[in-house]
C-alpha cells in the first residue's frame, strides 16, 4: 500500500501532461517502466528496463536502444475495454512506442514541461521493431539520463482518437495535455 497526498485534485494520469500533479509525477515510477535505471550504487552504470541493451556513441550523441522481445501493454481496465473496444487484443512495445513517445515530448506543441530535456535530440529512427537510433544534435551531460529515463508510452493508445481513428498531424501533438485517455 501506498499512501501520499497531494494539493489538489489530479485532472488525469498523464504523466508527461504540464496537468499532472506531484503526487501523478511520483506515481508514474510505480506504474510505467523506463527503458533503464541507473544501478542502485553507481549511478554512474544502468540497468536495462524495457530496453535489453543500449549502444552509446563514444561522442555520446547517438543511442541505439534494443528493446525486449515480448513485452506486452497491460489492458485498460475492463469499462474502458467496453467503451473502446477497438483497444482488445495483445499490444506488445515496440520502437513505434519510443519514437512516438520522444517525438511528441519534443515537439512544440505538445504540452509538457519535459520538453526541455528533449528538444536537442535531431532524429528518432525506427530501425526495426525493436530497435531505435536516437542522434542528439551533440553529446551533452544530460543526454543519456534523459533518453534512458525515458518512459515510453503506448502509440496504439495515446495516437488515436476515443473511436479507433488515428489523429492526424499536428493534432496528435495538439491535443495530447487532454487525451481522453489521460482522464
Amino acid at each position: 500500500v501506498l499512501n501520499d497526498w497531494t494539493q489538489g485534485e489530479p485532472k488525469g494520469w498523464n504523466f508527461l501532461s504540464d496537468d499532472r500533479t506531484v503526487t501523478v509525477s511520483a506515481l508514474s515510477f510505480y506504474i510505467h517502466d523506463s527503458l533503464a535505471e541507473r544501478k542502485f550504487g553507481n549511478v554512474q552504470e544502468w540497468n536495462a528496463r524495457l530496453a535489453e541493451r543500449i549502444e552509446e556513441s563514444p561522442d555520446r550523441a547517438t543511442y541505439m536502444i534494443y528493446l525486449r522481445k515480448g513485452l506486452r501493454w497491460h489492458d485498460p481496465e475492463p469499462s474502458m475495454l467496453e467503451e473502446h473496444p477497438w483497444l482488445k487484443g495483445e499490444h506488445f512495445v515496440t520502437a513505434k512506442d519510443v519514437k512516438f513517445t520522444l517525438d511528441l515530448l519534443r515537439h512544440e506543441l505538445t504540452a509538457t514541461p519535459l520538453k526541455v530535456y528533449f528538444e536537442e535530440i535531431e532524429s528518432v529512427e525506427e530501425i526495426d521493431e525493436h530497435t531505435v537510433r536516437v542522434t542528439w544534435q551533440r553529446g551533452n551531460f544530460y543526454a543519456r539520463g534523459s533518453l534512458l529515463e525515458s518512459q515510453p508510452i503506448p502509440y496504439h493508445i495515446w495516437a488515436f482518437d476515443p473511436d479507433g481513428n488515428p489523429y492526424g498531424d499536428p493534432d496528435v501533438y495538439a491535443q495530447f495535455g487532454k487525451h481522453w485517455y489521460g482522464k
